[in-house]
């Protein structure tokens, strides 16, 4: 298969696995299912990056803010339930278990309103758009040459890639360490790696080898999603 083919499945396999989890998402919001659609919310990001790169579109960029205010619906809910995970490991006791049960509480809210913005029409919309692009794109990778795709991998790439460095400078640099400057390196490390998820099925075997190394750093906290 020609990589100007497989860039055409990867775009279409991603708005596929972001369906799949937003369905399940909206009908049972499990810390699970919200971290599974966090997951492929930013590798359906990672893509669009890709496409918008490679086509030159500005309204692809209109479309990635869609899919990153489906990101921040979920940010309140999935720290509830990061909270919740903690807490519940500690030592049960009046103060704790009724701080357990006021999350329980902020997490049913946070479901109720997180369903309502994973409502129907939300992915109606969505999946008209990413129906048009994946029309617009089958035809433009007719006219993509393997030169043009190399370089705007490398584009991509080297983007997140300085990104990710400058955080993790930074970080390295403070003493003591903060939780903003953390924070902000997580999420460069996140973009870099979903980006080389999507970029691998056009790169060769070599390149992929040599992509996958730079964006395999050690997770800070031992959770990355």
């Amino acid at each position: 298969m020609k990589r100007t083919d497989e860039l055409v499945s990867s775009f279409n396999r991603s708005w596929k696995r972001f369906s799949g989890t937003l369905k399940k998402a909206r009908t049972d919001a499990s810390e699970k299912s919200v971290h599974d659609l966090r997951v492929n919310t930013r590798r359906i990001i990672a893509t669009l990056e890709l496409a918008r790169v490679l086509s030159n579109r500005g309204d692809i960029a209109k479309v990635q803010r869609r899919f990153k205010k489906v990101l921040k619906s979920m940010g309140p809910l999935r720290d509830v339930q990061v909270q919740l995970d903690t807490v519940s490991r500690l030592r049960r006791g009046a103060v704790i278990g009724k701080f357990i049960r006021r999350l329980k509480r902020r997490e049913g809210e946070e479901i109720h309103r997180i369903q309502n913005a994973l409502k129907r029409g939300r992915k109606r919309r969505l999946a008209a758009e990413m129906k048009q692009l994946g029309t617009e794109f089958g035809r433009l990778h007719e006219s993509l040459d393997g030169e043009r795709i190399h370089r705007s991998v490398n584009r991509v790439l080297s983007g997140r890639q300085n990104e990710f460095s400058k955080a993790k400078r930074r970080f390295d640099r403070l003493r003591p360490r903060n939780e903003e400057t953390l924070h902000v390196m997580r999420i460069a490390l996140k973009k870099l790696r979903y980006v080389v998820e999507a970029l691998e099925p056009v790169l060769g075997p070599s390149a992929k080898a040599q992509a996958r190394q730079n964006a395999c750093f050690p997770t800070i906290d031992g959770r990355v999603s």
